[in-house]
């Protein structure tokens, strides 16, 4: 089984990218026949047009995140919940 994680926040030092981390590096993979591949969104258009720009030629981002979505078997999302808002 191939799991893909998904953060909602773009900080490389988010607490739910460390929870991602953690998932990938101390339980998760452990289980066997199981991986599991962290996505980066930060580099999407959609979250950060300038390190899109600025990269654009070197890899396709886009496509990246496609193929991730297509190869994967499961989604794990590390997402904040905001009280009140």
């Amino acid at each position: 089984m191939k799991i893909l994680g998904i953060s909602s926040s773009v900080r490389k030092a988010s607490c739910n990218n460390g929870l991602l981390m953690s998932a990938k590096y101390l339980g998760i993979t452990s289980m066997p026949n199981v991986t599991m591949e962290i996505a980066n969104i930060h580099e999407l258009p959609q979250f950060n047009l300038d390190y899109y720009l600025t990269n654009r030629g070197k890899n396709d981002p886009i496509q990246t995140f496609h193929r991730q979505l297509a190869e994967c078997d499961s989604i794990l999302f590390a997402a904040t919940e905001y009280p009140y808002g």
